[in-house]
């Protein structure tokens, strides 16, 4: 149990914390602490307080925090104040080693979770960024104290969820089997992710440099007829599978690589999920509206005026976000590949 004046330190990210007022000092009021950080230092992701108001006052040195969309540069008697439920993150801006006032409202389990990483950190268990190292240590973390924080654009109840599979995972007996094998899922992750996005590269190449140029020289009879008919034809559980599944692996390849040394990989794998989650938004807002408003007009022979509905239907516009989609799935695509590059690198013997 942390008592008061009781200091911990933590080795990797500099991180030194001494504790004036604790829970059980507080009766789970408050927690507050006196807080040090080196030049360069910083908190090893944003994250969300869903309960606690944290109040820092800055006594020495520079920081910068991003609270929500502001970015702050506070220095020595300025404060920052961050309400529950707001994504924000800091860190020393300055050459000096800054020195800050904390107060967490309430205490919870907060200085239990400080306690923790800094022991994991001390057993080499952290990698240089102050993450675990194995992505089981973070999914354990993270469940553990999720009333504390938890991570940014979303709630409790999706992180457990996503976490679930690999928090029974790390509780299986068998962990130091499983570490590997968490290793090798990332990768399977990752080659995944990369097949489907391809595919889905491929299939909007398609359309825009072939099936679309071959339809605008089409009559309107024949153009309406054979959309229609590839529009249902598309509908079918191979593509589901791809469309959906690109983005879905892709998430789960970036939460798999979220926790190890690897995290070179990352920022690559969360750029592809980026540029895709756009590819899956601008398919839903444009794409497929158009696709459904040209089937809702009915069969070819029975439509008076079919030029006035392809006109409506408007080729340009398709065209234009369709290539839109294609471009943006082949950068996903090949900053998955390169992702891979990187994984090779990283997992070869000897590295």
């Amino acid at each position: 149990m942390i008592t008061p004046g009781q200091t911990l330190e933590n080795p990797v990210t500099g991180e030194r914390f001494t504790f004036t007022h604790t829970a059980s000092s507080t009766g789970g009021e408050l927690l507050a602490f006196d807080f040090a950080l080196r030049p360069g230092g910083a908190v090893p992701v944003p994250h969300v307080h869903p309960i606690q108001t944290e109040r820092f006052e800055v006594v020495e040195g520079l920081m910068r925090f991003r609270v929500g969309l502001r970015t702050v540069l506070a220095g020595p008697g300025d404060v920052v104040e961050v309400a529950p439920g707001v994504a924000h993150s800091f860190a020393n801006a300055g050459d000096e080693e800054a020195r800050l006032r904390v107060e967490v409202r309430p205490a919870l389990a907060m200085e239990d979770m400080f306690a923790e990483v800094v022991a994991m950190a001390k057993a080499g268990r952290m990698n240089r960024r102050g993450l675990p190292r194995n992505p089981l240590d973070l999914a354990l973390l993270a469940r553990r104290y999720d009333q504390e924080a938890h991570a940014p654009l979303m709630s409790v109840g999706v992180q457990r969820a996503l976490l679930a599979p690999l928090v029974m995972w790390a509780r299986y007996p068998r962990r130091a089997q499983l570490a590997a094998t968490a290793v090798a899922a990332a990768g399977l992750a990752a080659v995944a992710a990369t097949l489907a996005t391809g595919l889905m590269a491929g299939v909007f190449g398609l359309y825009s440099h072939t099936i679309m140029r071959g339809l605008g020289r089409t009559d309107d009879r024949t153009f309406v007829g054979a959309f229609q008919a590839i529009d249902k034809a598309i509908i079918n559980p191979l593509f589901m599978a791809t469309f959906l599944g690109a983005l879905g692996l892709t998430g789960l390849a970036a939460a798999l690589h979220l926790g190890d040394d690897a995290r070179s990989l990352l920022p690559w794998i969360v750029t592809a999920l980026a540029l895709y989650l756009a590819v899956f938004v601008i398919t839903l807002a444009v794409n497929v509206p158009l696709n459904d408003a040209l089937k809702a007009a009915g069969d070819p022979d029975r439509i008076p005026d079919l030029a006035a509905v392809r006109e409506r239907f408007n080729e340009a516009k398709w065209n234009h976000w369709n290539l839109v989609r294609a471009l943006m799935t082949t950068a996903a695509f090949g900053c998955l590949a390169w992702a891979l590059v990187l994984h090779g690198r990283i997992t070869a013997p000897g590295s």
